[in-house]
């Protein structure tokens, strides 16, 4: 074990509010509808340790575990993690809508395994977790059982910096275990760190070099197994006994009392700070309207009673101006796709958004500078310029992937089943799945990869964009004199821009 420090919880608090059926202001001054899971933790974990944390169910362990790999984030403290993490939870929520090929392809993706690599360690992990009959079921018609064996073959591949087990033990036949174990020898072989979160005791006294229980969402003692590990089965002994006698609910009544005493209010004192200066900054607008009428009314009847009459200012126009009127549209059925970064989409003469280049619209008129377009069921207008006119009625040329597959981004042209099926689903389902570098609303980029994903004005993928290979030899071989080739493949289309070196594949 290093002295490097790998991961830190700092005085953690974490707690869920139920704020169903509250209102808002409600929700700012109301403290008790609050569940606190763990309370002031503080854990550092180091490169090359395994660490055991064990407790009580419901005692706050899996909380932590979704902290250290930032699946969650704390109400209070700091959480410092910036190395891969893999979390092997089934209180983790994986998508079963897929199967268990296209779930492992998802996150090799995550993890910038090369696509190349992929058929060869998709057959690896499945061996190693004795699922391979199970390549195309659902990952959600995986017993138990197997998706444990599923995540520890998944760490015995990736090898991710820090790997946290949460309760997996339980769920694994004596052989597996067996396995498991190889596993956690084999990572702390290669340096990494890994957190033990069990209550098979057995597992922790053999393989953790550092012990955490904890109790009621705290931290109850920390230190080597062989220290803390007898205080903890003397205390499982009493609280068994517990169960037996007729208090059995006061067992380590101080402890439970505690987790929901937030030590750091500061937190809460904020929110209530922040409400009370909502408050404040809403009596004061009232106030200041209330002056501005009374006055306004004062002198109206000052006016009145003097009898002085108002002559309202007669403004001169010019006659001779020229008001322009708006051009008429005509209709069309059409698309278009937005060629340059951030064109502004404009509603009542006003920009409301910006769209960047990969964008599909949907064009339901034109005139001689704008296309009408349907967005967020209104029609709002966009500039002609800096738009590829897409013609559905149109007789592009036809030809399929393998004629064009050698001038494609090989990362794409090598997996484009994977991605094209990704086509009509939800901006949601994509960040959960695809884990992308960014989270843009109209256009994201896959995690180390040149691939990016395009979104409408419905938050559903209809695009992606990639590098063009062999550019001049594309043009050579299908006689392309244009800036720009439109090409039908199959039921989509595919945009060939010579400008950019960039193709766009879509779906209308």
């Amino acid at each position: 074990m290093s002295g490097e420090i790998l991961v830190r919880l700092v005085n953690v608090t974490k707690y869920f509010r139920d704020t169903a059926n509250m209102s808002p202001f409600r929700r700012l001054h109301n403290k008790e509808q609050r569940y606190v899971e763990v309370n002031n933790v503080t854990i550092h974990l180091y490169r090359g340790e395994t660490l055991g944390i064990t407790g009580l169910p419901g005692s706050g362990k899996s909380v932590i575990g979704k902290l250290i790999s930032k699946v969650i984030e704390p109400s209070s403290g700091k959480v410092r993690n910036d190395s891969p993490t893999f979390l092997a939870s089934h209180n983790h929520r994986f998508t079963g809508r897929h199967s268990l090929n296209q779930m492992i392809e998802t996150i090799l993706l995550s993890y910038n395994v090369p696509l190349t690599d992929f058929p060869d360690k998709i057959g690896q992990i499945l061996s190693y977790a004795e699922l391979q009959d199970k390549s195309k079921s659902p990952f959600d018609q995986l017993t138990v059982s197997e998706k444990s064996q599923l995540f520890i073959a998944l760490t015995y591949f990736l090898k991710p910096e820090v790997v946290i087990y949460d309760e997996l033990s339980r769920h694994l036949t004596p052989l597996f275990k067996e396995k498991f174990r190889t596993v956690i020898d084999l990572l702390m072989m290669e340096n990494k760190a890994v957190v033990l979160i069990e209550d098979e005791l057995k597992l922790i006294e053999e393989k953790a070099n550092y012990m955490t229980w904890i109790s009621h969402g705290q931290v109850r003692k920390s230190g080597k197994p062989e220290e803390v590990m007898p205080v903890y089965e003397n205390y499982l002994s009493r609280y068994n006994e517990s169960l037996r006698t007729k208090n059995g609910e006061l067992f380590d009544l101080d402890y439970k009392m505690q987790r929901q005493a937030v030590g750091n209010e500061e937190a809460m004192r904020r929110v209530s700070r922040h409400s009370k200066s909502l408050l404040d900054k809403d009596v004061k607008k009232l106030l200041l309207t209330t002056l501005v009428v009374m006055t306004l009314c004062l002198i109206m009847f000052i006016l009145v009673w003097q009898q002085v009459a108002y002559e309202p200012k007669t403004e001169m126009k010019d006659e001779t101006a020229i008001v322009k009127k708006k051009e008429a549209f005509t209709d069309k059925y059409a698309f278009v796709v937005v060629e340059a970064d951030n064109q502004p989409i404009i509603y009542q003469n006003r920009p409301v958004v910006k769209v960047p280049a990969g964008t599909l619209m949907e064009v339901t008129g034109f005139n001689d500078t704008d296309y009408r377009i349907s967005y967020g069921d209104k029609a709002m207008t966009m500039k002609r310029s800096h738009m590829l006119y897409i013609n559905p009625a149109a007789l592009y040329d036809e030809h399929d992937f393998d004629e064009l597959s050698d001038y494609m981004y090989s990362n794409y042209a090598n997996f484009k089943d994977f991605f094209n099926s990704y086509l009509g689903k939800s901006h949601a389902t994509i960040n959960k799945e695809l884990y992308p570098e960014s989270s843009d609303r109209f256009r994201i980029k896959l995690t180390k990869n040149d691939i990016f994903l395009h979104f409408n004005d419905a938050n559903k993928m209809t695009g992606i964009s990639f590098p063009m290979l062999k550019a001049d030899e594309l043009k050579k071989k299908f006689n392309i004199k244009d800036r720009q080739w439109i090409v039908k493949i199959g039921d989509a289309y595919a945009v060939a821009d010579f400008e950019r070196k960039q193709w766009l594949y879509f779906k209308m």
